[in-house]
């Protein structure tokens, strides 16, 4: 008999969890899995409120169609809700709004513009863009009756789209008058620069936090985080309780000491496992491909015997589609991590300064 390592139920049954959701790759020669930890209940609702955001409408989310974890094909489950997408390079389009579709081959993807109109006054160079959407009397204020000051541009997916904007923009006092087309981004490489924004809510949070208890659970085992000193972290992420420290941040740095804010040796996943001494905290960091690190605070003050075998840490590579250790000589150390970090951080500003 087995007992749920976040709601404690003895009662099963009992499915497999993965310890890396299977929408983020599948691994071999078998996927790291809990067995009679987690139960139906805590699976069934996992997988709809927490992993189903991460993988489609975060970051993450973008990265998946981007690294082909995800088919291009399926370029509709993107949901747009947390997340926006605009136009990085310079130019007219700089600054539109844009979804991601399969392109001419289905085996990319491309941006594409939505329906919205921009907006530039005389002598500026800042374009507003309005979503159509958007688009109602009170956000179109400030564009009404001001023909020969304002430059005005108007894109969408179809000319059916352009016409219907030009008509919606006329029913709100506004008119122009056509002065040409609106020209493809000219980059070097034939690819287009996309600014990813997203704001990451408690949903996103938890699904870290979630793969990241589950990895301890793989690791160290079921017992291990059925201690009560993980209450705070197990309760945050099947009940949604935020306790009196927060559980998870958003890190901008590295896991691997190796890598900087601008170079990293991998697009894989990693899940480390550490911990602070002068805290008696055990901490986790996970970062999905490599990109945002997400520190994880499961135990803030664990009454257990420090063990050179907590630290652990994996890399899931997402290429190879398998799963190896990495090194403790390779992480930072929880303890060591912010001066560590302004230490490269001064090192690359000074080769910056060198190279011009």
């Amino acid at each position: 008999m087995g007992t749920c390592i976040y709601c404690r139920s003895t009662d099963g049954p009992f499915h497999r969890e993965h310890v890396m959701p299977q929408a983020f790759g599948t691994f071999e020669p078998e996927s790291p899995i809990l067995r009679d930890c987690v139960c139906v209940q805590c699976n069934n609702f996992f997988s709809g409120a927490l992993e189903m955001p991460l993988s489609r409408d975060s970051l993450e989310a973008v990265l998946r169609l981007r690294y082909g974890l995800k088919p291009a094909s399926e370029w509709k489950d993107l949901r747009y809700k947390q997340l926006k997408l605009k136009v990085l390079e310079p130019g007219p389009w700089a600054g539109a709004t844009v979804i991601l579709e399969a392109d001419r081959t289905g085996n990319g993807i491309e941006p594409v513009p939505v329906a919205q109109a921009g907006f530039c006054w005389t002598g500026s160079n800042t374009w507003d863009w309005v979503l159509e959407e958007e688009m109602n009397a009170e956000r179109l204020a400030p564009y009404k009756d001001t023909q020969g000051k304002v430059g005005i541009r108007v894109c969408g997916p179809s000319a059916t789209d352009h016409k219907r904007l030009v008509e919606t923009l006329a029913q709100f006092g506004i008119k122009f008058v056509k002065q040409g087309d609106l020209q493809a981004p000219i980059t070097t490489d034939g690819t287009v620069g996309i600014q990813i924004e997203t704001e990451i809510d408690s949903a996103i949070f938890r699904a870290v936090a979630k793969i990241a208890f589950n990895y301890v659970a793989w690791v160290h085992g079921s017992e291990f985080v059925l201690r009560s000193d993980f209450d705070d972290a197990r309760h945050y992420i099947r009940l949604g309780k935020e306790p009196l420290l927060r559980v998870v941040k958003p890190d901008k740095n590295p896991i691997l000491s190796d890598d900087s804010r601008y170079f990293r040796q991998t697009n894989g996943h990693l899940v480390v496992f550490d911990w602070n001494y002068s805290q008696r905290s055990l901490l986790a960091r996970v970062s999905l491909f490599n990109a945002m690190t997400h520190l994880v605070l499961l135990c803030p003050d664990y009454s257990g015997i420090w063990r050179d075998d907590l630290r652990t840490g994996h890399h899931f590579d997402i290429d190879s589609r398998t799963v190896a250790p990495i090194q403790s000589t390779s992480l930072i150390p929880a303890v060591l991590r912010a001066s560590y970090v302004a230490g490269k951080q001064a090192e690359e500003i000074a080769a910056r300064r060198r190279d011009g």
